[in-house]
């Protein structure tokens, strides 16, 4: 488990062995932040939008994302790194920046 610090707070965010990140905690981040937009920005929605859906047909024709963002056995929404890092910039341009750290680390 990491710890990702947003706005002056301490928050847990798991990453699993490969890297995958839960996009629902990004969004409770967000929102316990004060940043996330309600209902339009969950991890659900965000991934029906047309830029999305582009932006995740580059990854895996480009990148060889194969696995880009699933369910697990939780219910919880869990991407790949670069479709964490860029649910956090939708999120929030600070909550990426915070994301990014972590990847960093």
């Amino acid at each position: 488990m990491h710890i990702i610090k947003y706005k002056q707070k301490q928050y847990p965010l798991n990453l699993d062995a490969e890297g995958d990140m839960r996009l629902t905690d990004l969004y409770q981040i967000a929102v316990a932040g004060g940043a996330a937009k309600a209902k339009t920005s969950t991890p659900g929605t965000w991934l029906k939008l047309s830029d999305t859906k582009a932006s995740l047909a580059v990854l895996k024709e480009e990148e060889g994302v194969g696995r880009r963002a699933y369910k697990d056995g939780t219910s919880m929404w869990v991407g790949h790194w670069q479709v964490a890092l860029a649910y956090a910039q939708y999120l929030s341009p600070s909550l990426h920046a915070a994301v990014n750290k972590v990847y960093r680390a």
